[in-house]
């Protein structure tokens, strides 16, 4: 095949298929959120609204930050020293030590802990995808190139390592997964190792609090979203279609609510190993599973287990146990989780200001951008597909065009060339209706996503539900280019 279309028909059909589910599952979960908002707090959302797309009008026609007037809505108010607010003192710090001599090699000691901390995100957000037991030949493509993304990073971590600790990890790379090698940085050495480099365990020390602070809310952040999204389900369970569109939210919120936990355990263990015990334990306390849940989630719960009984008597299912593990206690010896006592009064009594405007403000913006940000993925890809399709109908004319360009005296020349030239259209031609054919149906189907015509179904698995495809991708195609990969964190 030409090098100048190799790889692209897996690539573009991968995309597509990999893009419509996630458009269609976005587009659930921010119409279900809206709809559970619009019920109560329609005056909040109008406002939101408006704010956002003000915001977004300005930020296309305003170039320069500086000008612009309108408040950023997916900013809000720190619970505490943010992650980003340390950095910025390191960053200034380390600013102060170069023009006072000193620090004048490329990577500074902050930049060394920070990019170690990042990489250990990375593992720790890898984790749950390597654990699934079952995965597509395409899903396990994906981790793959995740992992040997990771993998680069970490030996590239490990070789600048040397320099600031004195130290040669001794790591067999091969011995296990990206997600499991240690990155030794400074929380992982002896007390004895750490003598030397004070000053990157104190750069460790404080980044750690902001991330430990950081997950902790979020931590909450979540689990506000979550009692209000079961309370909503609970009042509206009048129908499977209903209580189905609602769990694309609910698992999403579960995976960040998991998410947040594993990133808090892991910035408290660092701390722990840095500091030991102390006061500082009142404040960043071990965190159990029984500590996961909201102030008012005891009723709510509950409620969600009748909810959960009526929706599946609805679907003529059979009744099944919600398990609630942290519900053995009455309202009378119930106390609310440690995670909340370090917040405000107005925020643990659910004040709508503390509460809802910070909270779910910002996840009803993220996702309604997850919502247009896949809508728009399916609408990239299925236009870059009509332009290759018009291309290499192009190209056929073009060469149709070049077979009567070139004479020359040599008749058997001449019709060589034009042989060449009509072959190389019928190639053209005959690419273009096999690459139609192969991408048809997926292309109806996005075209169906983006009319909304696949978001009515009301049963089972939100993934489960979809038409079946069945396309023919090679496993060298499947290793030969990646999808788009979203985060939170881009948002």
């Amino acid at each position: 095949m030409n090098n100048t279309y190799y790889g692209i028909e897996a690539s573009l059909l991968r995309k597509l298929i990999q893009a419509i589910p996630d458009a269609i599952i976005h587009h659930q979960a921010f119409e279900a959120f809206t709809e559970g908002l619009q019920k109560e707090h329609a005056s909040e959302l109008l406002k939101w609204k408006r704010m956002v797309e003000e915001w977004e009008v300005e930020k296309r026609e305003v170039k320069d930050i500086r000008e612009r007037s309108k408040p950023d809505p997916y900013l809000v108010k720190e619970d505490s020293v943010s992650v980003h607010e340390i950095e910025k003192q390191l960053a200034e710090k380390e600013t102060r030590n170069v023009q006072n001599g000193g620090g004048t090699t490329d990577a500074t000691p902050s930049d060394y802990i920070i990019s170690g901390l990042s990489i250990l995100d990375s593992q720790l957000a890898l984790k749950p995808e390597a654990a699934k037991r079952e995965q597509t030949a395409n899903q396990k493509a994906v981790l793959q190139r995740k992992r040997t993304l990771l993998l680069k990073k970490i030996k590239k971590f490990h070789q600048v390592q040397l320099s600031f600790t004195g130290l040669l990890p001794a790591v067999d790379y091969s011995a296990q997964p990206p997600e499991e090698i240690p990155l030794r940085l400074p929380s992982e050495l002896t007390a004895e190792q750490r003598v030397s480099i004070q000053n990157l365990v104190s750069i460790e020390d404080s980044l750690r609090e902001a991330h430990a602070n950081q997950a902790l809310g979020d931590l909450r952040k979540q689990l506000r979203l979550r009692t209000f999204s079961l309370k909503f389900k609970n009042e509206n369970a009048n129908s499977q279609g209903t209580y189905t569109r609602m769990r694309a939210l609910q698992d999403q919120i579960t995976a960040r609510i998991r998410a947040a936990a594993v990133r808090y355990r892991a910035a408290r263990e660092a701390l722990m190993s840095l500091r030991g015990s102390g006061s500082w334990e009142d404040s960043l306390r071990v965190l159990k599973d029984h500590d996961i849940r909201g102030v008012n989630e005891h009723s709510v719960v509950e409620e969600e287990a009748t909810a959960h009984k009526r929706a599946l008597t609805l679907a003529n299912g059979e009744i099944a146990t919600l398990s609630t593990l942290h519900l053995t206690t009455g309202d009378g010896h119930r106390t609310a989780s440690w995670i909340w006592f370090s917040v405000s009064s107005a925020e643990l009594n659910n004040d709508p200001d503390a509460s809802l405007h910070d909270g779910i403000r910002l996840e009803w913006l993220k996702a309604r951008a997850r919502a247009q940000r896949w809508k728009e993925e399916v609408k990239l890809v299925d236009e870059e597909m009509r332009r290759v399709l018009q291309y290499t109908e192009w190209k056929g004319t073009w060469w149709d065009g070049r077979a009567s360009c070139r004479n020359t005296s040599s008749p058997s020349l001449n019709e060589g060339l034009r042989a060449y030239a009509k072959e190389q259209a019928s190639i053209e031609r005959a690419r273009k209706k096999r690459w139609e054919s192969k991408w048809q149906m997926i292309r109806v189907r996005a075209q169906d996503a983006l009319a909304e015509k696949l978001g009515g179904f009301t049963g089972g698995d939100l993934r489960g539900n979809f038409p079946t495809i069945e396309v023919d991708l090679e496993e060298e195609d499947l290793e030969e280019d990646s999808s788009p990969e979203w985060s939170d964190d881009d948002e």
